[in-house]
């Protein structure tokens, strides 16, 4: 949900971290209005912990990262005032919604053709710039306005009615005008003797600032800079919309349109390859899975290899929906990817601007009848839930592709103002040259005397010479015996205390602690302990508690403080839920050394998902409490604790819990069958591990 819709649908109680963290957020969006709504009400209360709020003047405004691709201005008569923002996102919320809703083809309304594009080359311009619209007003022009009303123009060009009379056209009768948007800011301060003063015009509003900046309490000993950001944070934008019509529909102007050679697939496909390689910071691509994927920890795009795909088109399409996801990476523009479903609309979007530029259609791998049906399912609650859902995800997508096509002053793609590049990769270059056909799967090489499969495309026997000749440069492999490669490996590390004499070398590279065991003998204390000790170890720890709700619970605070003396507790934060599951623990993983999840079932999904974890983050540690099924095996599936590094299985001895262990169960490359009393909190010797019977434990 967005900054001000969370904001206006305030009822209830609000504690004063949670205002916090929305004014943050408000920031980053670009929400002024939240930012100062809110920031006034904790400085008027400075001490209160917990708030009520009913918000019954709600925020018209927009936060300006919805603005990607919408003008600031327009013809001041075209606009059709008296409508409020709500209405307008209703009204292409609305539209989108009945389309997806009575779509039969199984298509989304963003995988089209644009007819004018391959006639002139061209998606919807305004004619007095020719400067293409972009964001909303693209989608809203080249895919939703003409699905809406079963047409396709021939022409790109759009004009306001003021602009056809002044190119002396005019509009045939009956003709209808398509709603495009725009915004405007609005300036507002409030003085030390309580006026307020308010301003559409920048320069009036700056001029009056810096004259009456004494009468301004936030900025009477500021510096420019400092007034510059007052400023900018006292502009609210509001959007609206006005009409334009399409050239199909205006005579008497001569359009100097001239249809161009349609383009041949190979100039497609090289467009879009310029498109990938001239990319800013282009994350590495690799292709050894069999499903596409984008991994922020290790800023990696993994894809099949083209060969694969039916055509390369359906290649490329599939590579910019992952290469939009990357742009999400800090050191691109450091998107909060927290909710799954705007994520993948945002990258769904954003790849089909990136063909719509190279020329290609849209293809996605991920578009099978199966993936279409959730997904279309899910994008339908977003929609209705939010009406601005929508416009939040085509400014993203927009940004994402304006950000990768690396425009120069004069809006110019970098990939069309360098010098055309060699293919690098064979297998691109192969498919440039020719149509690419549905691969052929080859038989595997067996050997006749062993009659096992040759892995590796070969039967030869290896010389004694070594590998190096049959792998070269592989980047998968890399030859034993070769030193000159260094290993970004973290070192081994070991614990403190009786935690480290049970746990022994520990190796933080993807790894990660399994608790499994009974109802109740003791997982969420014992993981508390684990928690201590990597404290202790200079580790800072965030814990998903899942099970009692985080902080709020008595039972959590109480745990904590037998287990992590106070010193200990501020390298300790606590989340009682997981908003959006997987992908909300996805969105702090890297914030913290170790992750803790108790448990993993509350995330409603599959165990064999937490391999996802180990793997997309290699450097976070992960304890994760797997809760016991009837049968006694781990509830939600059981895939995950075999590939776990460590297992630790926690016993209930009796109905006392001074009884209850923990025993290694897994631990590689270390022993196994330790045992450690949870209620002592040291390790038992051998001749100890038998559990104790109630009478030898008085009172």
């Amino acid at each position: 949900m967005s900054v001000i819709k969370t904001f206006n649908n305030f009822k209830g109680t609000q504690k004063r971290f949670e205002l916090r963290k929305l004014i943050n957020l408000a920031r980053k969006e670009g929400a002024n209005e939240v930012v100062d709504k809110l920031t006034t009400i904790l400085r008027n209360y400075p001490g209160k912990k917990v708030f009520k709020l009913n918000i019954e003047n709600k925020i018209t405004s927009v936060e300006r990262s919805m603005l990607n691709g919408i003008d600031t201005f327009c013809d001041a008569d075209e606009s059709l005032d008296g409508v409020s923002p709500d209405e307008i996102y209703n009204m292409v919320t609305d539209a989108l919604i009945k389309l997806i809703e009575e779509d039969k083809d199984n298509k989304l309304v963003w995988q089209k053709p644009v007819k004018s594009m391959d006639i002139y080359g061209m998606a919807a311009s305004n004619f007095d710039s020719k400067k293409a619209y972009s964001g909303i007003n693209s989608f809203l022009l080249n895919f939703l306005w003409p699905m809406v009303n079963k047409k396709q123009w021939d022409k790109p060009y759009f004009l306001t009615f003021k602009q056809v009379t002044k190119n002396k056209g005019k509009v045939k009768k009956g003709a209808q005008g398509y709603k495009v948007l725009y915004y405007s800011i609005s300036y507002s301060v409030l003085l030390s003797d309580g006026s307020k003063f308010r301003s559409n015009d920048v320069k009036k509003f700056t001029s009056y600032i810096l004259k009456n900046k004494s009468k301004i309490p936030k900025i009477a000993k500021a510096n420019d800079k400092q007034i510059a950001a007052f400023i900018y944070q006292s502009g609210y934008s509001i959007v609206k919309y006005y009409n334009v019509f399409n050239a199909d529909d205006i005579t008497g102007i001569d359009w100097k349109l001239k249809p161009q050679e349609p383009k041949t697939e190979v100039k497609r496909i090289e467009s879009a390859e310029g498109i990938v390689i001239n990319m800013p910071l282009l994350p590495k691509i690799t292709n050894k899975g069999t499903q596409p994927m984008y991994v922020p920890a290790r800023d990696l795009v993994d894809i099949p290899k083209i060969k694969d795909f039916k055509t390369p088109q359906e290649y490329y399409g599939t590579l910019f929906h992952e290469l939009v996801h990357s742009t999400l990476h800090k050191k691109r523009l450091d998107r909060d990817a927290s909710n799954y479903a705007l994520e993948e609309l945002v990258a769904e979007l954003g790849a089909s601007f990136l063909n719509a530029e190279s020329g290609i259609l849209y293809f996605n791998i991920k578009n099978s009848a199966a993936y279409l049906k959730g997904w279309r399912k899910r994008l339908l609650k977003e929609l209705k839930e939010d009406n601005r859902f929508f416009f939040h995800a085509t400014s993203r997508a927009q940004k994402a592709a304006d950000y990768i096509l690396d425009r120069d002053s004069k809006g110019t793609p970098k990939y069309l103002t360098t010098v055309k590049p060699k293919v690098v990769k064979t297998v691109r270059k192969k498919a440039i040259k020719k149509t690419v056909k549905a691969p052929v799967t080859k038989k595997p090489k067996v050997n006749a005397k062993t009659g096992q499969v040759s892995l590796f495309g070969t039967d030869k026997k290896t010389s004694k010479k070594g590998l190096g000749s049959v792998f070269g440069d592989n980047d998968l492999f890399q030859i034993a015996s070769d030193k000159t490669v260094k290993q970004n490996r973290p070192d081994t590390f070991r614990l403190k205390g009786e935690i480290g004499k049970l746990m022994e070398d520990l190796q933080r590279f993807r790894m990660s602690i399994v608790l499994t065991g009974d109802p109740h003998a003791g997982k969420s204390e014992f993981a508390k302990q684990l928690v201590n000790a990597f404290i202790e170890s200079g580790f800072k720890v965030g814990f998903f508690d899942l099970e009692q709700g985080g902080m709020q619970s008595k039972d959590t605070e109480e745990s904590i403080n037998r287990n992590i003396p106070l010193k200990n507790q501020s390298c300790l934060a606590v989340a009682g839920e997981a908003p959006n599951g997987i992908d909300t623990i996805k969105q702090y993983a890297d914030k913290f050394d170790v992750v803790v999840i108790d448990s993993f079932q509350k995330l409603n999904i599959h165990a064999k998902r937490f391999d996802e974890l180990r793997l997309e983050y290699p450097n976070t540690i992960w304890i994760v409490i797997f809760q016991q099924n009837a049968e006694g095996g781990t509830s939600g599936g059981s895939a995950s604790t075999y590939d776990t590094p460590i297992k630790i299985k926690v016993h209930r001895s009796d109905h006392t819990f001074v009884n209850n262990y923990a025993e290694i169960e897994k631990n590689r490359g270390n022993s196994i069958g330790q045992k450690y009393n949870i209620f002592q909190r040291k390790v038992l010797p051998p001749e100890e591990d038998k559990p104790k019977t109630e009478e030898d434990n008085p009172e």
